[in-house]
């Protein structure tokens, strides 16, 4: 971190760092697709089950974060779904907070 008068702040510089948690879950001899996988690093927060759960409840649930066609149509454009297949969407509704994060150039 160094002074920079000309921004009249700090400006920080990072080093990219990364780590593959399959290839660590393998090393110590654990199978990553039977792990319960969480939003934090420990299994006790009191957030992932409040943000997804199983009764369809959560935050990114009620407001279709985690199944909106939104979602699934950038995560196609990306490239980055397992299934490289698009549906049309049941009905032409969305609702705000799912077009401000997933299309927000519709707004």
């Amino acid at each position: 971190m160094v002074w920079d008068s000309t921004i009249d702040g700090n400006r920080i510089s990072t080093k990219p760092k990364n780590s593959n948690v399959f290839e660590q879950c393998q090393m110590d001899g654990e199978n990553p697709d039977k792990e319960q996988w969480y939003l934090y690093p420990l299994s006790s927060d009191a957030w992932s089950k409040k943000l997804h759960n199983s009764n369809n409840n959560g935050l990114l649930d009620r407001e279709g974060f985690g199944r909106s066609w939104l979602g699934f149509r950038l995560a196609y454009l990306w490239k980055i779904r397992t299934d490289p297949t698009l549906l049309w969407p049941s009905k032409w509704e969305f609702n705000a907070p799912v077009i401000y994060l997933f299309a927000p150039h519709l707004l």
